[in-house]
């Protein structure tokens, strides 16, 4: 390009031919500027051989406007008026030139011995290419929705690199997308799970488990201190499980839509209380008692028995009959109500039987019938079981 450039020396014009090109491009961008040029005086004789220094501003504005970038001040041999020199990277304020480039047209400003030389040289074409640096490094949050095509990213370039796990990759029929590695959390960064989500989960099909360590697992607490299970079959029929710890074990209720079906109690010695009823759940919670008793031995004094263990046995007086009876009193108490059995033992005598006149979970009482109803005193041993809830 070519200008012509008045100042106060002694030659009144100075002709300035000037080239700007880029040094390098690429990965390995100099982020530098060559210029070229020829001093004449007005007359059109090249100045003097001689160093000379020149000062280079680049500004945004042909006249005025704000300096983007100098000044920078290189020493130029000047021979038959020609000089080459190089501007940039960084100017005397530690700026880039690069950052100059930034939008926008820009001018080369041009000091010569004290005097700018003017008009400004708007730089055109190869310098502005500097924009192109950006292609090599992209800025954090320079590429957004506007500037991605629809369907750009495929499934192919998410799938994980060499030595890459963890990340999201396609299956062989290349539809299906999986992690090979790693934990997957929806609404937290921090997922303890294959699968943590916090918050609701809906899903129209089925919930399926499957293999031999599969279980549900419900830990959300509720005031006072339980756990919810909703479980709908159809709408409008809506079966609810609650639990919560309680005294001696676990309150639980059972509704649908609304009614109670079941409510009770699981208590940690093996009973199930469910609507005032109570079952015993499995014999392994079942307690045996059991002995002889020789008759004529025991006395109104407590004592144990000739056989077994955990009770004691006395004579007792029975309301409403004439003979003493047999009481037979558990050391620890059954936790409800339980069976006895008793016979004869020793002596047979088909005439007599034993009957059992009370029951209660701390004793029961026995008595000697003979076939008539007659009760009576037995110079016999009896034989005894008893089998009731832990």
């Amino acid at each position: 390009m070519q200008t012509t450039m008045k100042t106060n020396r002694p030659w009144k014009t100075i002709l300035l031919t000037g080239m700007l090109t880029l040094l390098a491009a690429g990965t390995s961008f100099a982020q530098q500027m060559n210029y070229q040029g020829r001093l004449t005086d007005g007359v059109g004789l090249a100045v003097p051989d001689a160093q000379y220094s020149i000062v280079f501003n680049i500004f945004d504005a042909a006249a005025g406007g704000a300096p983007k970038w100098g000044p920078q001040t290189n020493p130029v041999d000047v021979v038959q008026g020609r000089f080459n020199t190089i501007l940039g990277p960084i100017d005397s304020r530690g700026t880039n030139i690069v950052d100059a480039f930034d939008g926008g047209t820009r001018y080369l400003q041009i000091t010569f011995q004290g005097n700018p030389i003017l008009p400004r040289q708007q730089i055109l074409a190869a310098p502005v290419a500097f924009r192109a640096i950006i292609s090599e490094t992209v800025t954090n949050g320079s590429i957004g929705t506007l500037q991605m095509a629809d369907g750009s990213v495929t499934a192919a370039k998410m799938a994980s690199g060499p030595g890459s796990i963890g990340q999201w990759t396609t299956a062989a029929n290349s539809v299906d997308l999986y992690r090979p590695g790693g934990n997957v959390g929806v609404g937290t960064a921090t997922p303890g799970s294959k699968l943590d989500v916090v918050g609701d989960i809906k899903a129209s099909g089925n919930l399926t488990l499957s293999g031999t360590s599969s279980r549900v697992a419900i830990n959300r607490t509720l005031s006072p201190g339980g756990a919810t299970m909703i479980v709908r079959s159809a709408p409008g029929d809506t079966f609810l499980l609650y639990m919560e710890p309680g005294a001696g074990g676990l309150s639980f209720y059972v509704s649908r839509d609304g009614d109670v079906l079941a409510a009770g109690d699981i208590s940690a010695t093996g009973k199930l209380i469910a609507n005032n009823k109570t079952a015993v759940v499995g014999e392994e919670t079942l307690r045996i008692v059991r002995g002889i008793i020789n008759l004529p031995t025991i006395t109104t004094t407590a004592s144990a028995g000739e056989k077994g263990t955990g009770y004691t046995v006395q004579k007792v007086t029975v309301a409403g009959l004439t003979p003493l009876g047999w009481r037979i009193r558990f050391d620890q108490p059954f936790s409800d109500t339980p069976s006895c059995t008793a016979n004869i033992f020793g002596q047979f005598d088909w005439d007599n039987f034993i009957s059992i006149v009370e029951a209660t979970p701390d004793y029961v009482t026995l008595v000697s019938v003979d076939n008539g109803g007659t009760f009576f005193q037995d110079t016999d041993k009896i034989s005894f079981i008893v089998v009731g809830p832990r």
